[in-house]
């Protein structure tokens, strides 16, 4: 199992606790385990603590046989009248490494795909597709007035 933390907050901030959050992680598919084992795709829910804390314990994506299996997480809490249930469901894709992580760290996709990344070398296919890439000179990556610095923008895509 692979430990995964984060915190849940709304947009202001504010630990929505006293509302009852329930975060719900579930596999996208059936998978097989290295060694032998059959993972159902029954979810597995965390509810964060009073300070909007929480951790969850998950099988770790990457040492399974069955290819391209992540986390889908949908977020749900009462609303303050207690009438019925709000729910989130974002498209994120998490993958959990067999040392888990922060939750942020391990998404595929971020949460702005009109991201730029400023960096000398390719940052790699985690992030959503429109998120731009402009390389710079590694030599010399922090100086705008460097010619070689004029960048090469490039859209990165997931493959």
């Amino acid at each position: 199992m692979a430990a995964v933390t984060g915190t849940l907050r709304n947009f202001g901030l504010a630990n929505i606790n006293y509302l009852d959050p329930e975060i719900i992680f579930q596999a996208n598919r059936p998978a097989v385990g290295a060694t032998g084992q059959i993972f159902a795709t029954e979810p597995v829910i965390v509810t964060p603590g009073s300070d909007s804390s929480w951790t969850a314990n998950l099988q770790d994506t990457e040492a399974l046989l069955t290819e391209d299996v992540y986390y889908t997480v949908t977020v749900q809490w009462r609303d303050p009248a207690n009438n019925y249930v709000r729910a989130d469901f974002p498209d994120w894709r998490l993958y959990v490494p067999a040392a888990g992580g922060v939750f942020g760290d391990l998404l595929s996709q971020p949460n702005n795909p009109h991201m730029v990344i400023v960096s000398p070398v390719d940052p790699g296919t985690n992030f959503s597709i429109k998120t731009m890439w402009l390389q710079t000179d590694p030599a010399d990556p922090d100086t705008p007035t460097n010619p070689a610095n004029t960048g090469d923008l490039y859209e990165l895509r997931n493959a």
